[in-house]
């Protein structure tokens, strides 16, 4: 049996056909079968934390002062947010970018201690380039 080539020489195994959404159904991706898989999310993180124990460790800090707080902590991934208002905000009424920087980098420096060992090495002072 012949394998059949896509325009660039590799093996096409499986037709994917684009489902449409009504109504009466969610929308799904269509995939082919993967050869090697492995069950469900892994997670990257080699040291755990709470939210609330992330809460507990900003307080005093700029991250509490600008009221970040850490969502949501998925296996390769961390959710956080920051109000704006009076406290964020540039003179003019509008998010200072710096605020949002604040935030890049309390997300990064957080995810980067996660992954790794925090006996030998402590991650702080993410670099970030913005043009906000």
């Amino acid at each position: 049996m012949e394998i059949p080539m896509n325009e660039i020489g590799i093996p096409v195994t499986a037709t994917l056909q684009p489902q449409i959404a009504t109504e009466e159904t969610s929308l799904k991706a269509a995939s082919a079968k993967p050869i090697l898989m492995t069950p469900g999310p892994t997670s990257i993180w080699l040291n755990q934390i709470t939210s609330e124990r992330f809460h507990q460790r900003a307080r005093h800090t700029l991250a509490a002062h600008l009221g970040i707080r850490l969502t949501e902590i998925g296996p390769d991934y961390l959710c956080a947010t920051m109000p704006v208002n009076a406290q964020t905000h540039q003179p003019t009424g509008v998010l200072h970018g710096g605020a949002s920087v604040a935030l890049a980098e309390t997300v990064g420096s957080l995810a980067a201690n996660l992954c790794v060992d925090t006996a030998k090495y402590v991650c702080v002072g993410q670099k970030i380039n913005a043009n906000i």
